[in-house]
Parts: structure tokens; C-alpha cells; sequence
């Protein structure tokens, strides 16, 4: 999904002069989201993984190690929990769609297994845009091309987006977009005028090669009605 296609360009660009963010066919990352408000910093890591339309991601939930598959061709979701060896099954069928898929945000990824919406899309993008104030549209968006620099050894375009609101205050978005990784989103940045909390969340360690058995659920897992809380 482009992470970019939903901004209004600056007047002052060409339609075609900032290019979305994408992704390779095959990846995964570890992705590493810091929420930082000058008094405190809170730190969430995820692991995501894609072949295809399959998808992957791992995280610890109260203490817990989980996992959640998604397999759009078999039209179902297998949520694990690593530690107990156990795993759900969700029917999510066999349609996919393109929303975003919010990493580290207020909502469990428990419940997001119900819905086939939660993989087919960008793991960094939701959450960030508007994580200071989602209760209005901006009124002008200003998006500029920034000088290139390395994430990670990824050389990286910068694409900033600066958001105002009717009330006046702004937000601003930096993303760092790999040009050697099918144009996946790196790194991005979000602060606002009214707040001094900065959040920065990254992929990092991306690896072009995944095993398919990430994708499937091991073999001495137990199939329950509802895992261990």
C-alpha cells in the first residue's frame, strides 16, 4: 500500500516528482516503535515478516509471546501464542483489502486477528499520521522532498509532510523511504506544535530472505478455543 497516497502534493511539485512507499515481495523486519514525551520513553518491538500475500507478525502482549498468520489464499488467520504452544484459528476469508495495519497503537492485536484487513498493509503508516489529534482532517497539507540520507545502510529518500489543522496547530511527518528495498518505508518521524512528545518508529534489520515456515503453524501446536490470557 502507498503510504503517501493519501497527501495532497504541494502545488509546488509535479504529480509524478514524489514517488509512494512499497514494499519487496519477500522481507522481514524487526520493527521498533519509541514514544517519547521528554519526561518518559516507551519503547514497543514487533517482528513482521511477508512472502507474498502472507503475512506475519510477532509481539509480546501482557507478558506474553504471540504470533499471528495470515494466509489470504486459505481465506483463514492463526493467532499462536509461542510460549504455551497453542494457536487459534480465525476464518477471515478469502478477500483482502488495503488498510492500514496499525504496529504498537492502542488496539490488541488479539482483536485485530478477526479482521482479514490487519496484513494487507503497510506495518508503519497508521497510528503515526495522526497520533496526536485523529478527531479532524487537516485543512493543508505541505509535502517537500528532504536531502537523501542512510537508515539501517538503506539509502533513503525524505519526504516530510506538514499538516495543519483548522485550529491551527501542525503536525509533521518525516519518511524515510528505502530506494534499494522496493521503496520500503524505513523510518518515520511524527511531532506535533502542541505537544513535546515525538514518536519514531523503524523497521530495522531487513532481511530479503524468509522461510516459508513462518507461515505455518508448527506441527506440535495445539488447536484451542481461546488462548491464556
Amino acid at each position: 500500500m502507498s503510504v503517501l497516497s493519501g497527501c495532497r502534493k504541494d502545488a509546488s511539485k509535479s504529480e509524478g516528482s514524489i514517488q509512494p512507499a512499497g514494499e519487496p515481495e519477500s522481507y522481514s523486519a524487526t520493527v521498533v516503535r519509541i514514544v517519547d514525551d521528554g519526561t518518559k520513553r516507551e519503547t514497543t518491538i514487533s517482528v513482521e515478516a511477508r512472502s507474498g500475500e502472507q503475512r506475519r507478525d510477532e509481539w509480546t502482549e501482557a507478558g506474553h509471546a504471540r504470533a499471528l498468520i495470515f494466509r489470504p489464499a486459505g481465506g483463514n488467520s492463526f493467532l499462536l501464542d509461542l510460549e504455551n504452544r497453542t494457536y487459534v484459528e480465525v476464518d477471515t476469508g478469502n478477500e483482502t483489502t488495503t488498510a492500514s495495519q496499525s504496529v504498537g497503537n492502542k488496539t490488541s492485536r488479539s482483536s485485530a486477528a478477526q479482521n482479514s484487513e490487519t496484513f494487507a498493509q503497510d506495518a508503519i503508516a497508521q497510528g503515526i499520521d495522526h497520533y496526536f489529534d485523529d478527531s479532524q482532517p487537516p485543512i493543508k497539507l505541505e509535502t517537500r522532498t528532504l536531502q537523501d540520507t542512510t537508515v539501517d545502510g538503506h539509502n533513503c529518500v525524505v519526504v516530510e509532510i506538514r499538516s495543519t489543522y483548522e485550529d491551527g496547530h501542525t503536525e509533521t511527518t518525516r519518511r524515510f523511504i528505502a530506494t534499494d528495498l522496493s521503496r520500503l518505508l524505513l523510518r518515520v518521524e511524527c511531532e506535533s506544535d502542541q505537544s513535546n512528545t515525538k514518536i519514531i518508529t523503524e523497521r530495522r534489520n531487513v532481511s530479503l530472505n524468509v522461510s516459508s515456515d513462518l507461515f505455518v503453524v508448527p506441527a506440535d501446536f495445539r488447536k484451542v478455543d481461546k488462548l491464556q490470557n
